[in-house]
Order: structure tokens, then C-alpha cells, then sequence
């Protein structure tokens, strides 16, 4: 498992993508976990971090699974149609699954 745990700045994904690659170096074909409950940064940080992440899994035969990413995170994952090619652990989303409720903007004060 790969913990992202930090800014998805360009440093940190090269540090990310380096472990990926060893990962799947030890374990060819491999599915790697990436645990995404402490990354932080930027809408367009991460998605270019979790992309990047993928492309490496990807060219070096195997897959990427996202762990514990927030149900803002799997929405933008949708949103943007990444969903399919950066998928989450279904066991989390399942018992993690956002409401509707959970997208409504609080009611305004008056």
C-alpha cells in the first residue's frame, strides 16, 4: 500500500510514483493501494498526482485502487469521468457512500 499523506505537489507525486513503480517491480501485475484519506492540495493537484499515479501503474503492468477517499474526492472523480480509470475499494464506498444530503449547501441565515 502507498500512504498519500501529504500536498499532491509535483515532488511528492514523483516520490509516490517511484514507490508505485517498486511495488509492482516486486509484485508484477499487481493491484496497489493507495490509502487517500490524508491527501491534500488542489482540485487540479491531485487529479494530475492520481493520474500520474495511474499512468505509472499502468506502464509498468499493473492497476491502482484508491482506499478511503472521501466521498468529495469520488465525486470529482465522476464529475471529471475518471471513475472508471482510478477506481475506489467498493467494500469503503459502499459503507461510505455520500448522500444526497450531504451535497445540499446549508440553508441560509437570515
Amino acid at each position: 500500500m502507498v500512504v498519500l499523506a501529504a500536498r499532491a505537489d509535483r515532488a511528492a507525486a514523483a516520490t509516490w510514483c517511484d514507490r508505485v513503480r517498486t511495488l509492482l517491480r516486486e509484485s508484477p501485475g499487481a493491484v496497489v493501494d493507495c490509502d487517500v484519506e490524508r491527501l491534500s492540495g488542489s482540485a487540479a493537484e491531485v487529479i494530475d498526482a492520481l493520474a500520474r499515479l495511474r499512468l505509472v501503474a499502468r506502464r509498468a503492468g499493473g492497476q491502482l485502487r484508491l482506499q478511503r477517499a472521501d466521498p468529495a474526492l469520488r465525486t470529482l472523480l465522476d464529475l471529471l469521468g475518471f471513475a472508471d480509470l482510478l477506481p475506489c475499494d467498493p467494500r469503503y464506498v459502499e459503507r461510505h457512500s455520500p448522500t444526497r444530503d450531504e451535497f445540499r449547501p446549508p440553508p441560509r441565515s437570515q
